[in-house]
């Protein structure tokens, strides 16, 4: 099954409206065989898929989807493709290690590159509170898909992912709060999944520092997410946030709270 596969129907938003059921969904990797994948996807009745991945892991892990469902490939932080391609070399999931060589490799990374990527996710989130333009396009192009269901997703469907639901969450009037406990919900959603990488991800390992690190690149964590709205919080209103970073305007605001709230 597709992990991490939810919707964003049924919070709260704007003048106590509620969010739309069945026409925002969010998810991980779909990368699976053709039938499995059609077979997961047609309950959803989608017309967009976003996928946020970047053209590495777009590449590593592609996926074909069922005959009138539009693919988008935008990836969410082009400015940190770098890091993330060194990060994925050093810290390979299950089925893109070479057998047998990943605990040598793990291993052999100096303390002071493990301390580097200790310090990964906090720069990423708070670079897409700062850079969040693409964020916006999508949004964009989500309103202008018409009231048709559409699903993003990235990897792990927990960070990128995570952070363009709450950017949406937020352009609907939803509470902040809300959105947190949205955003922490991967943890619940990816149990198993975590588990099983972590298992993989640390075997061999005796140092516990390294291994509460490892844990910490698969959770979400709420010092995640408030790296991001760090730069939210910099202006007086989401909306005034919005207009600035994320590029839409106040026609396009007013037409997200039309179009998908209740």
């Amino acid at each position: 099954m597709i992990v991490n596969l939810r919707e964003l129907g049924g919070y709260r938003g704007q003048d106590g409206k509620r969010v739309k059921d069945g026409l925002l969904f969010r998810s991980g990797n779909l990368s699976f065989p053709d039938e499995d994948l059609s077979r997961y996807l047609e309950p959803l009745a989608l017309s967009v898929v976003f996928d946020l991945r970047s053209g590495d892991e777009a590449e590593r892990e592609p996926y074909s989807l069922p005959d009138g469902i539009d693919y988008r490939h935008r990836p969410a932080v082009p400015s940190m493709e770098g890091e993330m391609r060194a990060l994925n070399m050093a810290f390979p999931l299950p089925d893109q290690a070479e057998e047998g060589g990943y605990e040598s490799l793990l291993l052999s990374i100096p303390p002071e590159a493990l301390t580097t990527v200790a310090g990964f996710l906090p720069r990423f989130y708070s670079d897409m509170g700062e850079n969040p333009k693409i964020f916006g396009d999508i949004i964009r192009e989500i309103l202008e898909n018409g009231e048709k269901a559409v699903l993003f997703h990235c990897s792990a469907g927990k960070d990128r992912t995570g952070i363009l639901a709450a950017m949406i969450l937020s352009c609907l009037g939803v509470a902040e709060e809300d959105i947190r406990d949205n955003y922490l919900l991967s943890n619940h959603y990816r149990k198993e999944a975590l588990e099983r990488e972590l298992q993989f991800l640390t075997q061999g390992i005796t140092n516990p520092d390294i291994v509460a690190m490892i844990r910490d690149m698969l959770i979400v964590k709420e010092e995640y997410l408030e790296a991001t709205f760090r730069h939210v919080r910099s202006y007086p209103h989401f909306d005034d946030y919005a207009k600035e970073r994320l590029d839409l305007d106040s026609h396009e605001l007013t037409a997200l709270k039309e179009r998908y709230l209740t």
